[in-house]
């Protein structure tokens, strides 16, 4: 399926690239509107940071203690980064004065996805034969990333280098399961409750890079760009819950966990001017 979206997004660009005659390169090749398409790898950074306190406690014996534990296991932070390849589009019009060259730019591409995994075990205060344990796996996605960019750059007869900057736009979307089981003796016996949470979302954030083109001819241009991106944070509530067998409630705790997304795009791709 990758593959076909990759070729659906080249292929019309490259047509329309063929069908315009080859013409000697003229002196406003750096002026006038554009569109193209690219190839990306992109590698994103995910840096969580997750919060909790006690709940609501049922009536018995070592119900606030557990909850402590709970909030001691549901506590961490984590990092981590994943790489994908996605193709995507890009259109834009800039202007020329002598060799100076001020443009803007709009495109679009895939996101990528990653999981956070992890156990956490925390040792009851007064009740050392017991250890309360947090499981969870959350996972992101991010639907598409979008970007708004000015560029300034310095051009020759034949090449352009650039920096741009601007607007990143990426719709973001986690899900986050976990469980807390408790492991040692225990009386009554309790249930566990596995909790589930999500929520998506529109992130903003900034963008910066750089890049170059070189002119194949007057409207067809080869190009590398490279583009740094901080999306803000996405934050998903947590939760942890014991209960008696009778379904009664034990003892629980509530967090929240607070989700950064930093990343960087590497990109090659074909510009046909007009």
């Amino acid at each position: 399926m990758r593959k076909k979206l990759k070729q659906l997004t080249f292929v019309p660009i490259i047509a329309v690239a063929l069908a315009i005659p080859n013409q000697a390169l003229g002196e406003d090749i750096w002026s006038g509107p554009y569109i193209g398409t690219f190839l990306s790898h992109s590698s994103v950074k995910i840096e969580s940071d997750a919060t909790a306190r006690p709940d609501a406690l049922g009536n018995g014996f070592g119900v606030a203690e557990i909850a402590d534990a709970m909030v001691g296991s549901m506590t961490y932070s984590q990092a981590e980064r994943s790489g994908s390849f996605a193709p995507g589009i890009f259109a834009g019009y800039q202007w020329a004065k002598d060799a100076f060259v001020l443009g803007l730019e709009m495109d679009a591409q895939r996101g990528g996805s990653q999981t956070q995994t992890g156990e956490r075990i925390t040792q009851l205060d007064r009740f050392p034969a017991n250890h309360q344990v947090y499981q969870y796996e959350q996972v992101f996605d991010i639907d598409y990333l979008a970007t708004v960019r000015g560029r300034v750059g310095y051009a020759s007869d034949t090449w352009m280098v650039y920096l741009t900057g601007g607007l990143a736009i990426a719709d973001v979307s986690t899900n986050l399961n976990s469980y807390a089981p408790l492991l040692g003796p225990t009386a009554p016996p309790p249930s566990f409750v596995r909790t589930a949470t999500q929520k998506s979302q529109v992130n903003v954030g900034a963008v910066i890079g750089a890049g170059g083109e070189v002119a194949i001819s007057d409207q067809i241009k080869l190009r590398a760009e490279y583009l740094y991106y901080d999306l803000s944070s996405i934050e998903v509530n947590s939760g942890s819950r014991v209960d008696y067998n009778t379904g009664a409630l034990f003892s629980s705790a509530v967090g929240e966990v607070s989700s950064g997304l930093t990343g960087s795009v590497a990109r090659v791709g074909l510009v046909v001017s007009f």
